[in-house]
């Protein structure tokens, strides 16, 4: 592991993300990523100053804050596709699942098209979120809501 990755987790640490043993230490688990997405003005702001302290001759700053940018953009994309997605229906009636259920459309979109700007690809998951979340949110009674309790 280079230096510099060893300094991406401590700066993962500091936000009590950590890297989910039973995936072999190479993923995060799903609080662990709400952790990134909701804090990711903060996490990224920071990886930016290390990338930039540590970069390559060949890497302009410049290209360090635009990619920093992008992967902020996304991650915040994400947090408002998950948070739509289990959001309580305040209301069953036709109207107000329309509209969520189109807002929450609008954001895949959003989110999807970062993606795919960034040069990722589509995996299984982000192709099911994309075909399939807001119709099983439209059919579903109560959406996608899933309570703690």
């Amino acid at each position: 592991m280079r230096w510099v990755e060893m300094t991406d987790e401590r700066i993962f640490k500091t936000y009590k993300i950590v890297r989910a043993a039973y995936h072999g230490g190479d993923d995060f688990n799903g609080v662990n990523i709400i952790t990134l997405m909701q804090k990711s003005q903060e996490i990224m702001t920071e990886i930016q100053q290390l990338m930039i302290e540590h970069k390559r001759n060949h890497t302009t700053e410049e290209e360090i804050k635009t990619l920093c940018t992008e992967v902020r953009t996304a991650l915040v994309l994400w947090d408002d596709v998950f948070s739509k997605a289990n959001t309580k229906y305040e209301s069953t009636t036709v109207d107000w699942v329309t509209k969520h259920c189109n807002e929450t459309e609008k954001s895949i979109a959003q989110a999807m098209f970062q993606m795919r700007s960034m040069g990722f690809s589509i995996t299984p998951k982000m192709h099911g979120l994309e075909c399939h979340l807001v119709h099983l949110m439209r059919t579903t009674p109560g959406g996608t809501y899933s309570s703690d309790d």
